[in-house]
């Protein structure tokens, strides 16, 4: 077992039964009697689980949970609650946190709740590590075919150049030799934009973004295109990346490539989710229901074109990077839309 536990309460009777009952159950148990004190023992530790009071002084539980799911995504936070906050404790769900436990409580029933609790996260993570590993099967797949029809196109124009060299046809050798050039000059492009990608989405900075202004910045890049908008009023600003814009570009670019000549571009605010929905529908060629799993796979491509076949892979993770969600659906000879899910901040 050994998992680690972060006990907070400012109720030292509580907190003294809580570390006796867990150690006795096998975890590694840190105690804290404030909410500023535990945040100080997040950053400098690890910790599997957090169990805390919702009500302590100064800094509340809500408020730690909020900073442990900052600081610290993947830790559990199960809330601590007294009968006259389970309101509060509810709020603490739509908040992150895992669970809540009514006090007084039975040490079986705490026991429980904090094993079905990291259980599931081992399941996450299980299930995370496995469709990591399909990805990542898929990402070498797609690049080495992409390396190999290259290469393959490179030794072909080589060897027709030599072949003109020999001959005396330098004109016809060079102007070979340059194609090639150009496919390998591909081939780094390609690796260059999935190590831009892969590696820098989630490090980078955040700023304050206007999704509408985004998104008419974009229409601007589309001159053959017609864009009809509808978003409500009001629609709050998001943190978002600076390459958000560039998932947009590349939505329009796919639904150009489609033969796309409309664009429906909406939004809408799910209260009861808390999420803003933004969905971009073409009236393109669609997309086969065979292939709608595969249209996030990176180098899936539905026909023969010179772009790379990143491009909705892109989308997914640059929306990923801003904690969102995306998802597609297509019927063919009618169009296709993709709708992306937004958080709302906080202060709505």
């Amino acid at each position: 077992m050994n998992e680690k536990i972060l006990i907070v309460d400012d109720d030292k009777i509580i907190l003294d039964g809580f570390k006796k009952l867990l150690t006795k159950g096998g975890y590694i148990i840190t105690t804290s009697d404030s909410g500023e004190n535990a945040l100080e023992l997040i950053k400098k530790n690890s910790f599997d689980l957090i169990l805390t009071d919702i009500v302590l002084k100064e800094m509340n539980g809500i408020e730690l949970l909020k900073e442990v799911k900052t600081l610290s995504p993947q830790t559990v936070v199960i809330m601590i609650t007294g009968y006259a906050s389970i309101e509060t404790a509810v709020k603490a769900l739509r908040f992150g946190a895992e669970d809540y436990i009514i006090k007084p409580c039975q040490g079986d029933e705490l026991k429980f709740r904090i094993k079905n609790a990291l259980e599931k996260q081992k399941l996450y993570y299980e299930l995370v590590r496995k469709d990591t590993q399909l990805v990542m099967y898929d990402l070498t797949q797609g690049l080495a075919d992409t390396i190999n029809n290259r290469m393959t196109t490179v030794q072909g124009f080589v060897e027709f150049a030599i072949a003109c060299f020999e001959e005396g046809k330098e004109k016809e050798g060079l102007s070979s030799l340059l194609k090639a050039q150009d496919s390998i000059k591909r081939v780094n492009e390609v690796v260059e934009k999935l190590i831009q990608y892969t590696f820098t989405s989630n490090l980078e900075e955040k700023v304050n973004t206007d999704i509408l202004k985004l998104c008419k910045d974009v229409e601007n890049q589309f001159n053959e295109i017609k864009f009809n908008f509808k978003f409500p009023e009001n629609i709050p600003q998001f943190y978002l990346t600076y390459k958000f814009s560039e998932a947009i570009t590349e939505i329009i670019r796919n639904a150009v490539e489609a033969n796309s000549d409309i664009i429906n571009i909406s939004a809408e605010i799910n209260k009861n989710t808390r999420k803003l929905i933004l969905n971009f529908s073409d009236n393109g060629n669609g997309i086969e229901k065979k292939d709608i799993s595969k249209v996030f796979v990176p180098f899936f491509k539905t026909k023969a074109t010179a772009h790379s076949g990143l491009g909705l892979w892109k989308v997914y993770q640059i929306v990923s990077a801003n904690n969102g969600e995306v998802d597609i659906t297509s019927q063919i000879g009618i169009g296709t839309t993709l709708t992306i899910k937004l958080p709302l901040p906080e202060n709505q």
